[in-house]
């Protein structure tokens, strides 16, 4: 396992990873430099950190070539909530040399329970970008907020900007939304009987009341 501080310039022919890859330890944002070639063995795993606008990244000196093995794992971990279209490039290669191979998780990766496409066609780098997702309203929570996160079935985070929120069942129906200034892509009603309050908000595809009848 490979776990150097932050900002270490690495030289050589090829640097390759069999084991773990964390630029700068787990849960710390940092930039690793290798002026060489790189390669991600089949049992690498390059563990990067989000947090806020900013992430762990690897940059490639120019007109050298990352290679991804087969079996070679991406994971991770986020302590903010991305808005869709939120992107953090972590491998950086400057120069013209595509990527080589692909991640075992494919075009897709969720970490810390947001949902991320991986993009490997963007110049020479790889980029993460958060994607939209759907919340389900389960009230599980021990108030009506929004930022409850138990008050959502993922249980984890709560709808950021372009996502949608779906509204279910008959527990806590009152939601608030204590988030100022959020933008949702849109609202769906999937049951009758909820009165939503709090802080006013953006819909940029509208409301879609498909069950019974609902106050906003």
């Amino acid at each position: 396992d490979v776990t150097p501080v932050d900002n270490v310039y690495l030289v050589g022919t090829t640097a390759t990873f069999n084991g773990k890859l964390t630029p700068a330890g787990d849960a710390v944002i940092g930039t690793l430099t290798v002026d060489g070639n790189v390669t991600f063995g089949a049992a690498s795993q390059y563990y990067v950190t989000l947090n806020g606008a900013t992430s762990d990244k690897l940059v490639v000196t120019a007109g050298d070539t990352v290679t991804l093995t087969a079996g070679a794992d991406l994971d991770g971990q986020g302590s903010s909530l991305h808005s869709v279209g939120d992107a953090f490039t972590i491998i950086d290669n400057p120069g013209a040399v595509a990527i080589v191979g692909t991640f075992a998780d494919g075009a897709a990766i969720t970490i810390s329970g947001q949902d991320y496409g991986i993009d490997y066609a963007t110049g020479s780098d790889v980029t993460l970008t958060r994607s939209q997702m759907t919340w389900t309203w389960d009230g599980g929570g021990a108030n009506d907020n929004w930022t409850t996160v138990a008050n959502w079935t993922a249980d984890s985070w709560y709808p950021a900007d372009g996502d949608i929120a779906i509204f279910t069942g008959v527990v806590r129906p009152t939601p608030s939304n204590d988030i100022v200034g959020r933008t949702l892509d849109s609202i769906i009603f999937n049951a009758g009987g909820f009165t939503l309050g709090g802080n006013a908000l953006t819909l940029s595809n509208g409301l879609n009341n498909a069950v019974g009848t609902n106050t906003i």
